[in-house]
């Protein structure tokens, strides 16, 4: 049907795989309604941003996921009890279910609702939802993340109305286009979730059709766009791999190498700092040097974005917001995988820290719902911001206001006010 076969292939991370041996063509017929063609190859997969502490820095510490509130501000607003929230992932949802009732029932919070959705249930395109069965009929494909969002979303928030956990098969770009569907139009007797994270990416180049991606950037900024439009706000991570997320595949060194879809202008972009603070008192942040964060090679800004950029690449899509990021001052979480309570950085740290942040300022009415969330940030006034000016992510350097490493800097929650 679109001109190409497919070859067995064996990927660079040792798996068995498929792809099409040609690009596809589309029917003139259809040219002008079919933005891609998606399924076509299961080489390019999206990974995880959790990164697990492995320095004894003695300058540098953890915090208990209910640490972050306080530090950031919100002890004067109300929890985001209203608010439905989710998880954007994969695999099996099981264990993270049981370990954030642990974290619950550790630290003397009420249980959260929860909601699993499994898409492509069972196996690759399979084509089935499910909401009934939390391990998808999957394998566990690294709980620690899922762990990380919702342990941190549940404390950043001070509650939430619920937490649904949308599971895709996998990391395939496909699957995970399959389950943004159903994020924005969810299954019966499913929330419409208001706030969404997203703790993971790839090289943008892989998923953009104009760069030879399978266009699932393209086919995911239509989706992305509806949610907005909608009312839904997606937080996602930029990635652990300084300002050049694409070179680590064999690309050459670019400095407009971002993670998508953190590159989408349809979603807020969250890189990392270093976080240096008390368990209850802000000290000051800096660029984590592994964070992600550098202009697109094919996204603009948007409106509201575009006029802070600056340099070569004035006017491309950037980060917007940044959080606690770096593993030596991350979350610590429990995790029954690696046997209990576990200390994790990575820029899946700072996506949840702003998905919980958001959903607490909707909570309190203190940002208006149906307006996109970028266009309310970047109309917020300086001293609303933690403004991050030192630091680099090893192709960007921090500077006063709005940067390509950081974006605005992180929310200082004390600034807005709680509602009724």
């Amino acid at each position: 049907a679109f001109n190409t076969s497919f070859a067995q292939v064996r990927t660079h991370d040792g798996r068995d795989s498929f792809a099409n041996t040609t690009d596809i063509r589309i029917p003139a017929s259809l040219r002008d309604s079919v933005q891609a063609v998606l399924g076509l190859q299961g080489v390019h997969m999206a990974h995880t941003f959790a990164v697990v502490n492995q320095s004894n820095t003695a300058a540098l510490s953890g915090h208990n996921p209910l640490d972050f509130p306080v530090i950031y501000g919100a002890s004067g607003l109300n929890p985001a009890s209203g608010v439905d929230t989710a998880v954007w992932g994969w695999g099996s949802m099981a264990p993270t279910l049981g370990d954030l009732a642990q974290f619950e029932s550790d630290n003397g919070l009420a249980a959260t609702t929860t909601n699993v959705v499994c898409t492509d249930y069972g196996g690759y395109n399979s084509g089935i939802t499910r909401t009934d069965d939390p391990t998808c009929d999957s394998f566990d494909e690294g709980s620690i993340e899922w762990d990380l969002d919702s342990q941190d979303i549940v404390s950043m928030s001070g509650g939430v109305k619920s937490l649904t956990f949308y599971a895709a098969y996998g990391g395939y770009n496909s699957s995970i286009t399959t389950s943004l569907n159903a994020i924005i139009d969810p299954p019966a007797t499913i929330p419409l979730a208001s706030v969404i994270n997203g703790s993971f990416g790839e090289c943008e180049r892989y998923q953009d059709s104009g760069q030879g991606g399978d266009g699932s950037a393209q086919a995911d900024d239509a989706l992305f766009m509806i949610g907005q439009a909608q009312g839904q706000t997606f937080s996602i991570s930029t990635g652990d791999r300084g300002a050049d997320e694409c070179v680590a595949f064999g690309f050459p060194p670019a400095k407009n190498s971002a993670s998508y879809p953190a590159s989408s202008p349809y979603v807020i972009a969250a890189s990392g700092t270093t976080l240096n603070a008390t368990s209850s008192t802000y000290g000051r942040e800096t660029v984590w040097a592994s964070s992600g964060g550098s202009p697109s090679s094919f996204e603009s800004a948007p409106s509201w974005q575009n006029s802070r950029t600056y340099g070569t690449y004035k006017g491309s899509r950037g980060p917007d917001v940044a959080f606690d990021a770096n593993p030596t001052t991350g979350a610590i979480i429990y995790v029954s995988a690696n046997g209990g309570y576990v200390q994790v950085g990575g820029t899946s740290l700072s996506a949840p820290l702003f998905t919980g942040s958001w959903a607490r300022l909707l909570g309190n009415g203190a940002v208006d719902p149906m307006t996109a969330a970028g266009q309310q940030l970047y109309a917020l006034p300086a001293s609303y911001f933690h403004d991050v000016r030192s630091g680099n992510n090893h192709g960007y350097i921090a500077r006063p206001g709005w940067d390509w490493a950081t974006g605005l800097g992180s929310l200082d929650l004390s600034k807005f006010s709680a509602g009724p």
